[in-house]
């Protein structure tokens, strides 16, 4: 297991997860990656877990979906918006653990999906939301 990203405001989750893991007998580490790391890690991954208190866009959350790897999401409104459409993303309240931990069992619990559907995956195609950005650029130009 390996938890990726890890900064101050997780210190909480990442003393009672190694708690569990260590009573678990279930390696682990916390590592931030390269990008080519990142993208090897999330193609050898079972699953992500993304337990964030706020993000701005949600990219972690939008390329692991993307992946098509089950994902487990904290409920802030970011992620909510980016797992609305999408089988494999799975919410959590983001300030309990438990219901955090119930997610996971949920995820790992669930079937897997062939395909990730289809009307998630266009509404975050790349070069729509790029488009769309550029929309908003221009539009501020303009003012």
């Amino acid at each position: 297991m390996t938890f990726a990203g890890v900064d101050n405001q997780y210190m909480a989750n990442i003393i009672k997860l190694t708690e569990i893991a260590q009573k678990s007998n279930i390696d682990f580490e916390f590592k931030n990656f390269t990008r080519k790391e990142l993208i090897i890690a999330y193609l050898m991954s079972d699953l992500v877990v993304l337990p964030s208190r706020y993000e701005s866009f949600g990219y972690s959350a939008l390329e692991s979906l993307s992946f098509g790897k089950k994902t487990v999401l904290s409920n802030i409104p970011t992620y909510k918006e980016i797992a609305t459409g999408n089988s494999r993303a799975f919410i959590a309240k983001n300030t309990s653990l438990s219901a955090l931990s119930e997610a996971i069992l949920d995820a790992i619990s669930s079937p897997d999906m062939i395909e990730i559907n289809e009307a998630w995956s266009s509404k975050y195609d790349p070069d729509s939301w790029a488009d769309n950005y550029m929309g908003c650029y221009k539009l501020c130009i303009k003012k």
